[in-house]
Order: C-alpha cells, then sequence, then structure tokens
C-alpha cells in the first residue's frame, strides 16, 4: 500500500509512504496540517500512523491495534476518536489528545459486529455505537449519555454535520433498516 497526498484539490498526487500491505481509515485535520491513518499488518493487528507535516512524513504510534474500525479527527488535529477489534475481539474506543500521537482506552466490552463514531468540531463532544445505543458525551468520554433510539437495530456507520445538528446513522438489523436521527 501507498500513501499518496495532494495540496492542489486533487490535481496532482506525492507518494509519501509505502511500507504497509495496505491503509485504511483514515482522517485529517481541518487545514490537512494533521493526519492519521491505520496500517494493517496482515493479521498482526494494525500500527496507527500520524504526520503533523501536511503528509511529507509519518511516524507509528508505539501501540498495535486491531482491525481499526474508524479514525475521527478534530479540526484542529489535536483530538482523534478511534475505534478497534481491541485484543480477543472485545471492541473500544480509544481517545488521543496529542494529534494522534498516542491513545487511551476510554470504553470497552463494546459487543458490536462494527465500532463507529465521531468528534465533532466544537473539540469535545464525540458520538459513538454501543450495542444498540448511541453514545454521546460533551467532556471527551469523561461523562456519557446513551440514546437508545434504534430499537432492536445496531448502528453500523454515522456521519454528522460539522457542529452535530445533524447526524446521519445507519442502523439495521440484517434487513436494511436505516434511520436519521438528531439527539442533540
Amino acid at each position: 500500500g501507498k500513501i499518496y497526498v495532494s495540496s492542489d484539490y486533487g490535481v496532482t498526487f506525492t507518494c509519501t509512504e509505502t511500507s504497509a500491505l495496505w491503509y485504511e481509515n483514515s482522517s485529517m485535520s481541518a487545514n490537512g496540517k494533521y493526519m492519521v491513518i491505520a496500517d494493517s499488518n496482515q493479521g498482526n493487528g494494525q500500527t496507527i500512523k500520524y504526520s503533523s507535516d501536511y503528509g511529507v512524513t509519518w511516524t507509528a504510534c508505539a501501540t498495535a491495534y486491531y482491525s481499526t474500525y474508524f479514525l475521527s479527527m478534530s479540526p484542529t488535529g489535536k483530538y482523534v476518536l478511534m475505534g478497534d477489534n481491541g485484543v480477543g475481539g472485545s471492541h473500544r474506543i480509544s481517545l488521543s489528545s496529542d494529534y494522534g500521537v498516542t491513545y487511551s482506552t476510554i470504553e470497552t466490552g463494546i459487543n458490536n459486529d462494527y465500532v463507529y463514531g465521531c468528534i465533532l468540531n466544537d473539540e469535545k463532544t464525540i458520538l459513538y455505537a454501543k450495542q444498540k445505543s448511541l453514545i454521546y458525551s460533551n467532556d471527551l468520554g469523561t461523562t456519557k449519555t446513551a440514546y437508545s433510539p434504534f430499537g432492536d437495530n445496531q448502528p453500523v456507520q454515522m456521519s454528522a454535520s460539522s457542529h452535530g445538528q445533524y447526524l446521519y446513522i445507519a442502523a439495521g438489523s440484517g434487513k436494511g433498516y436505516y434511520y436519521s436521527y438528531t439527539p442533540i
């Protein structure tokens, strides 16, 4: 796998990294200076790589993760919310407050098939799916509120408008049910 970076709206690209089998789940700050990406390692976990120079150079985090489902970087790049399969299949949510260099686990034991979440533009509000609930926190995960608007359907993907007023959440029980929800 290779990482290509463009600074001219996608007219041209430069290859800046080639050391992984493949890359998946990336995110960047609003100005493009800070970036994170999951580097797959053929079933031996994944390394989260980060860049603080518009993708010119990449550095690997010290911690290995497993099957990273999402990375969501705040507009300034300071905070990164990450969901992964965890050790032994116990999904978890982790948060970085240093531009993606290190991560601390804020939730474990999530028994979803998939783990998804996002961090909003205010640099403090996070949302993520846990079982059949949506978890909301406006203090980076210190306190959490669970909403359960989906019935027996598990959230499987989400996206939010920049300030979180509008959310799109795909939730399903294998039958293709989809909902749109605004909890805030």
